[in-house]
């Protein structure tokens, strides 16, 4: 991970400073260049999922929907994935 954020950083969409109360943290910010970015990504997710389910079915829509929890709840209940410290993307 600390690769990915050197990148990020390098590329200048992120910026890390110390904690002012623990110096063994770093926090990390995103710059304007990645708030930027991250519009721009959330545009695309928006047109790209429009696409997927277009020419569905309301009923199809929430069906393709629970099955995609249920297979992401499947995913994360394995010992491989129960750990792992980021959250189920299809929970909110």
């Amino acid at each position: 991970m600390n690769v990915a954020v050197q990148k990020l950083e390098k590329l200048g969409y992120i910026r890390k400073e110390q904690d002012e109360k623990d110096q063994r943290m770093t926090r990390i910010h995103l710059t304007e260049r990645g708030e930027k970015i991250l519009g721009n990504m959330h545009e695309i997710l928006r047109s790209t999922e429009d696409t997927l389910l277009k020419n569905m079915s309301t009923e199809e829509k929430i069906l393709c929907r629970r099955l995609l929890l249920q297979m992401s709840d499947n995913l994360f209940q394995e010992k491989e994935f129960r750990d792992m410290p980021c959250k189920n993307p299809f929970k909110e």
